[in-house]
């Protein structure tokens, strides 16, 4: 049942955004043809990153490859490491995770610098259950639907930086490497 519901909001961010317009006005009422671009001209890479040292040491690394389908309508992939060390956490043991995964981010933008932002996220975490007795090191798999409202700030025609607020909305306490269901995000493409 879940599954239906991410891909439904998926498949209606795409859908909402592949309004791509191949003519634009002139005033007069006689359409003209868009200049084509070359496919590298549309295509960005960046990404963002989170640094944090000392007793819990954390540090994220998230780049992305993306697309402008057109100037209402961006999308692309990503993946995302992040590494956590707890100094002496579970019982005077430290403990050093590694989370992996992938995503896949579609985004609308409705007006001149607000967007709306979906992404589908699946993330590989480590399970502490092994601290308990007789439990044994594992991995568990979360998925993540993030969905939210972001500013973008151009710095040309090709490079800008973001900012999000988003909310995962399939979010699971019990199947999650997050404690909360909300995400702040930075990001910086060229």
């Amino acid at each position: 049942m879940v599954i239906r519901q991410v891909w439904f909001i998926l498949l209606v961010v795409l859908w909402c955004g592949l309004g791509v317009r191949a003519q634009s006005g002139s005033g007069r009422g006689s359409p003209q043809l868009v200049q084509k671009q070359r496919f590298l001209d549309r295509a960005f890479i960046g990404g963002s990153m989170g640094l944090q040292l000392g007793v819990y040491t954390y540090i994220n690394l998230s780049p992305v490859v993306g697309y402008r389908v057109s100037d209402f309508f961006q999308t692309g992939l990503g993946l995302t490491y992040i590494f956590r060390s707890y100094g002496a956490a579970f019982a005077g043991v430290p403990i050093n995770d590694h989370t992996i995964g992938w995503k896949y981010f579609a985004q609308v933008l409705p007006f001149r610098s607000f967007f709306l932002h979906a992404e589908y996220e699946m993330l590989n975490y480590p399970d502490y259950e092994w601290l308990k007795p007789n439990g044994r090191p594992s991995r568990n798999w979360a998925n993540g639907v993030l969905l939210g409202p972001g500013f973008q700030q151009n710095f040309g025609p090709r490079s800008f930086s973001q900012i999000m607020l988003l909310y995962n909305v399939i979010w699971d306490r019990f199947n999650s490497p997050f404690a909360i269901p909300f995400a702040f995000r930075f990001l910086i493409a060229f």
